[in-house]
């Protein structure tokens, strides 16, 4: 009797299609709008209005590597404030204070904040630190090339010293003198922003 090990195999080439990454952002967006019940709303603007930014990977310090993952969605709606969704994580376990692991609990505000340079966004928000705190942040991110390029750009300023940029959010930072700080080109992985999914 032949054993299942040398029974000859079908060919793996063309039994799935290829998940590229613009279909793999592209349905990580389309699953944050859905998620937030877009989905059903007759009033969501036209879909070039739509902006957002996703992706994530390293970026390396003098301390060693940083990761994160960013899918962050801005869709304006007739007679309704925009609808902001989405999530920010990262995990520095070599940070100078102690290990950070941070996740975006609320975010307050997704701009497009330079003329000159189109894939360029803000995010400002809240999040906890392991688990732990309410901590503002405001992140710079910005997809400049092609993936894996290490040329797409990463700026994070958190807790006290981000805190100016929330002044009117209503929320009380209990993040003491805590600063933290990061910036620098993602040295692998991509960001990615809607307009590139077009």
């Amino acid at each position: 009797m032949v054993g299942i090990e040398k029974l000859p195999r079908a060919p793996q080439e063309n039994q799935h299609p290829r998940l590229t990454r613009r279909a793999t952002l592209g349905g990580a967006l389309a699953g944050l709008a859905t998620a937030a019940g877009l989905g059903a709303v007759s009033s969501v603007a036209a879909a070039d209005e739509v902006d957002g930014i996703a992706g994530g990977g390293v970026v390396t310090s003098g301390a060693g590597d940083t990761q994160f993952s960013l899918a962050v969605v801005h869709v304006p709606r007739d007679g309704q404030d925009p609808l902001l969704t989405g999530a920010f994580v990262l995990n520095d376990p070599n940070a100078p204070d102690g290990a950070v692991l941070l996740h975006s609990v609320s975010l307050v505000e997704f701009t497009a904040y330079s003329t000159e340079r189109p894939h360029a966004r803000q995010i400002v928000g809240w999040a906890t630190i392991n688990s732990a705190g309410s901590y503002p942040f405001l992140l710079r991110v910005e997809d400049t090339t092609a993936p894996g390029a290490g040329e797409d750009t990463f700026n994070l300023v958190l807790g006290q010293a981000a805190l100016p940029f929330l002044a009117d959010a209503g929320h009380v930072c209990d993040c003491g003198q805590y600063s933290y700080s990061l910036r620098g080109p993602l040295t692998s992985g991509d960001l990615t922003t809607i307009a590139d999914l077009a």
